[in-house]
């Protein structure tokens, strides 16, 4: 089928496996017949979207190293009073990012920047993605206790979640008084996900007519805290998801799946829920956001679980602690 190498072409570049046109189909056959074109088109539509590539990561960086509004008329003089950020106590997203930057930097500048050298005036924090904010706020909570002067802090991402791009700018941002945070471009817009927007989210989200689903029904019932009125209630097409009607009997079947490797494996983690890792009580994160590098394990996880005998159509790498 074409969509097969539609996908595939998509996510070329994807590191951890090659996500070829027979990698498409071997995963899309694990699930009824009546569904694989509606998964395949959602699926597709997400990826356009939400896969950031290795060249659209570099074509933002090279351009915040060169940006006027960041750094000013004279590059060299700005780079040189930068150093990188390396603070992130898991993962290794933060030093693969920085040595782009730092390449980039040294190709236009021939500047070499150092990493963590922080009696620079400034300092540059890179990541992947911003779910949550809870790496961030951690990460700089124990950068602003460290400091003995202010300092100012350049923040880029490849793109953030809504509810958490709220919570930094509105509860966390005044807290840090050694930091002068300045929040830098992103590769891709904003992916929404407020609780206030639920219907016209870009992230996978249960809707209310889904319980009709006797599996679905079963599984959230272990959930004490569970808040039905956290689904959505509206079906409407959005960026990511045009077709609302797909999206829909999409989402079903990819929880459904979901609950059916969880009870396969038997014990997880309580965080690791049908639609990916959540710790909230429900059907799981639902992401819509992985990168060249790694899958987020917050997508659903029929996209990315490998145990067993369930093929993923993304592998991931974990990182050792």
């Amino acid at each position: 089928m074409k969509i097969f190498s539609e996908i595939s072409a998509i996510v070329s570049d994807y590191s951890v496996n090659n996500v070829t046109p027979d990698r498409v189909e071997g995963w899309i056959s694990q699930f009824d017949r009546s569904i694989q074109g509606a998964i395949l088109n959602v699926t597709k539509s997400f990826l356009e979207k939400g896969y950031v590539s290795r060249n659209k990561l570099i074509y933002s960086i090279e351009n915040i190293v060169r940006s006027e509004k960041i750094c000013g008329r004279d590059l060299s003089r700005f780079w040189s009073q930068v150093s990188i950020l390396n603070v992130q106590q898991d993962g290794n997203s933060q030093v693969e990012l920085a040595d782009l930057l730092a390449f980039y930097v040294k190709k236009y500048t021939n500047i070499n920047l150092p990493v963590n050298e922080f009696e620079k005036g400034i300092l540059f924090y890179i990541d992947d993605f911003m779910f949550t904010g809870g790496r961030l706020r951690s990460d700089l909570s124990g950068l602003n206790e460290m400091l003995e002067r202010k300092k100012t802090v350049i923040v880029l991402y490849m793109s953030v979640c809504s509810s958490a791009a709220w919570q930094y700018n509105s509860k966390w941002k005044g807290q840090w008084g050694n930091l002068d945070i300045v929040k830098a471009k992103r590769v891709m817009p904003a992916l929404e996900n407020r609780l206030s927007e639920k219907n016209f989210s870009d992230k996978f989200w249960m809707h209310s007519d889904s319980m009709s689903s006797g599996k679905l029904s079963n599984y959230i019932e272990n959930f004490q805290r569970f808040n039905p009125s956290t689904l959505r209630n509206l079906h409407c097409g959005t960026k990511f998801f045009p077709n609302a009607v797909e999206r829909f009997n999409s989402e079903i079947a990819l929880c459904e799946a979901g609950i059916d490797i969880i009870e396969r494996h038997g014990t997880v983690k309580p965080s690791l829920k049908p639609m990916g890792y959540d710790g909230y009580d429900g059907f799981g994160f639902g992401g819509t956001m992985l990168s060249y590098r790694n899958c987020p394990n917050n997508l659903p996880l029929a996209y990315w679980w490998s145990l067993g005998e369930w093929l993923p159509l993304f592998e991931r790498k974990v990182y050792e602690r």
